[in-house]
């Protein structure tokens, strides 16, 4: 099948569902999507994206496979409520939108990690790793939350260009093995 969306954007989305299995990128025309199920990115790079307007992103589950993945909510936000990349890694995950909630750890196999919003820490203890290879680690806006965060990017970069902790983070742990930080 084609693209949900592609031609036209839907006006919303919600799926409810034990599983999802993700084999093309989902569209809809500033509208909701709300997905209700853990997530299998099947084949070739992934895009889910509300269009430019207000249209929130919202995944309730875990997010897992060896694809990229763009998440895109316009003026809306990003609600991540599982772990991308827990059980199969991603090969690479880009955020843009005006929020990210993040409750659970973001891996990429090796991959970049670009968010493009600001980030309020919801979970406990969250992890965002690109791996041990050459993945960078880019925040371009603030990260807050009562939370502790252990940056990764293995021998990629980290960088961080918005200002941390505008609610305080309980810790901080940056952890690069080669390149460098900017912050």
């Amino acid at each position: 099948g084609g693209a949900v969306g592609g031609t036209t954007g839907l006006s919303s989305l919600a799926v409810n569902a034990t599983a999802l299995t993700l084999n093309k990128n989902i569209t809809t025309a500033n509208g909701l999507i709300d997905i209700n199920a853990p997530v299998t990115l099947a084949t070739g790079a992934i895009t889910v994206s509300s269009g430019s307007g207000g249209g929130n992103v919202d995944f309730s589950g875990a997010i897992d496979g060896r694809q990229a993945l763009t998440l895109t909510s316009g003026s809306g936000n990003v609600v991540l409520g599982g772990a991308i990349g827990a059980n199969t890694t991603v090969s690479s995950l880009e955020i843009n939108s005006t929020a990210l909630s993040l409750a659970h750890n973001i891996t990429t196999n090796d991959g970049l990690i670009d968010i493009n919003s600001p980030v309020t820490l919801t979970g406990t203890n969250l992890v965002v790793s690109s791996g041990t290879g050459a993945g960078n680690v880019d925040f371009s806006s603030t990260i807050s939350g009562g939370a502790d965060l252990d940056i990764l990017s293995g021998t990629g970069n980290v960088i961080i260009s918005g200002d941390i902790g505008g609610t305080a983070l309980t810790s901080l742990d940056i952890n690069q093995s080669a390149g460098t930080g900017d912050i």
